[in-house]
Order: structure tokens, then sequence, then C-alpha cells
């Protein structure tokens, strides 16, 4: 489950500003920005400094932006010949959403060059279907929230059944003296290139040794293998549970090296086994046409 795929069209890193304008609605399968529900979006994920300067956070994977040659870390100038600055965010928020697919114009500055480009926009659920994936209700551990506030991205296969089951597990943890959210989750997110990934992050339940697939990363092992959201972890390499401690299982779903890692899951009271063969975070971008640079994943295009 991708938490920051809600702002598929854009995001910013400080202030209240998206949370206010991106929001799950009845009926709406998608976020919901100024009151239009799936909106048409050139897929590019937009933040604002301390100084107000508007740059790339990321872009959507195969989407229009990507596409049209925009990498992380160009600063965005002018949106539609609106000055692209943070005291203006809501007018740029306006500016990059539609209710129709015409393209949008950016006017950016990568280094010392400067350049126009249109993006064509398309609707939030395309974008998530291009890579397999579907936006849900958020499974959420706030408590001034509702469950149903913000919207996430999983695999397209993930059914309501599994989604309950997660729900149920985080409910469990957050009654769970002094719990966050980020106090349950193992392992932690890969940083370099070389890092291996299984593409599998995880709730752990110390008090009951118990353990959930929370969160299943585009593009891992984990995903093409079909690991859900929702899946419970009986045993790790023949081991159970009961048998693990946090740690451990900490770095079996982050290991060292490619060594297949053996998993016996429960979905829907159904056990199955799996087994994933660990690739470098690296060689899991490239296989969908992307590298890692210091501005984090981007298409091959772009600088590193």
């Amino acid at each position: 489950m991708r938490i920051a795929a809600q702002f598929a069209a854009l995001a910013v890193l400080a202030g209240s500003t998206t949370a206010q304008l991106v929001t799950s609605v009845p009926g709406c399968p998608a976020p919901t920005y100024f009151g239009i529900c799936n909106p048409y979006v050139p897929g590019v994920f937009i933040k604002a400094d301390e100084k107000g300067d508007i740059s790339v956070l990321s872009t959507w994977h195969d989407g229009p932006a990507e596409k049209a040659g925009i990498c992380p870390g160009d600063k965005i100038v002018a949106v539609n010949g609106t000055v692209a600055t943070g005291s203006n965010w809501d007018r740029l928020v306006r500016e990059l959403i539609s209710d129709s697919s015409t393209p949008v114009v950016l006017h950016v500055q990568r280094e010392r060059h400067e350049f126009e480009v249109r993006v064509p926009r398309i609707r939030e659920t395309t974008l998530a279907a291009r890579s397999g994936e579907k936006f849900v209700s958020a499974i959420s551990s706030s408590t001034s929230m509702p469950p149903d506030y913000y919207l996430h991205v999983v695999p397209e296969g993930v059914s309501p059944d599994s989604l309950r089951a997660l729900i149920n597990f985080r409910s469990l943890l957050v009654q769970h003296a002094g719990f966050k959210q980020i106090d349950g989750m193992v392992p932690r997110k890969p940083q370099l290139a070389g890092d291996y990934v299984t593409g599998i992050a995880a709730m752990y339940d110390a008090e009951h040794q118990e353990a959930m697939v929370a969160e299943v990363s585009y593009p891992s092992p984990a995903f093409s293998a079909g690991v859900h959201p929702g899946d419970l972890i009986i045993s790790v390499q023949n081991l159970s549970l009961a048998k693990l401690t946090r740690e451990q299982l900490a770095e079996a779903l982050a290991p060292s090296d490619s060594k297949p890692l053996s998993l016996v899951l429960l979905r829907s009271r159904k056990r199955f086994a799996v087994r994933l063969t660990p690739v470098t975070y690296g060689e899991a971008l490239n296989g969908i046409g992307r590298k890692l640079t210091r501005f984090g994943a981007a298409p091959l295009h772009c600088p590193d």
C-alpha cells in the first residue's frame, strides 16, 4: 500500500493545504480536488520549500509528465502562465488539475536551462492501473480522522476481505499504549541503489507475536509474486512468527543479499507459500525504466 500515492497529481511537504484539498468522498474511486472527483492530472508530485520555490518531487511511473521529460528536482517556474510560488499554492493546484484532458503548460528550469512543455492529463485511476494498482480508502491509525479520509494505492487484486483484515490488525495495534503507525512497521525503506529489497513492509504485533503485510512496493519481487496488503505472515524461512523477534523479521524482509526468502501467508483463511528472490533497489527500478538519483527514483533520461 503506497500512502503517498494519494497525491498522484501533486504533493506538499509542509503545512495542511493539501490535506484540505485531497480527500476521499463517498462514491468517488479516487482523490477529490476542489470538488472534482478523479480529475485529469499530469502525474507529477510537486513540493514547496521554505523559500516558496516549487519543484518536482517525483513523477508517476509511465505518466504524462514522465513521458514529457519532466524530472524530479526540476524547478517549476510557472503553470499555464501562473507564476509558481508557495504563496499561490491553491491557484497552482487549480491549474494542474482539470475535469478535462486538455494539456497543462509547465515552464521548467533544470540547472541553468529553462524550457516549456505541454503535458497531457489523464485520470488518476488510469495512472494507477498502468502499474497494476487501484485506489482504496485509507487504513489509518489516526483517531482524529475518519478511516476513509485519505486514499491509498494497492495492487489491483487486493480483495475487500484483505483490506478488512488489515483494518482489524491495525486497530488492535492502535489500542496498544503509545503505538504509532511508524512504530509498528518493519523494515526500513531502501535508501541506496544497492540495498536489497523484497517489497514487503509489515506491521508487527509484539504482544501477540504476529505480523501482517501492510504495504507492497511497486516495483518489487513481492508485487510480482502477488503478495497483498492484509496477508498474515505465518512463517519465514520455515520458522513460525513465535520464534522470530521483530529485528529478525525486519532482517528477513530487508536482506543483505539475494538469498531466496520463503514465506507462508494466510489470506481469506487459506494458507499459501511464496518464494521471493530479493533484488537490489536499483535493479527493481531499472526493471521499469527508472534509476535512483539524488532526488530519488527517476526516469532513465533524468540527470543523476
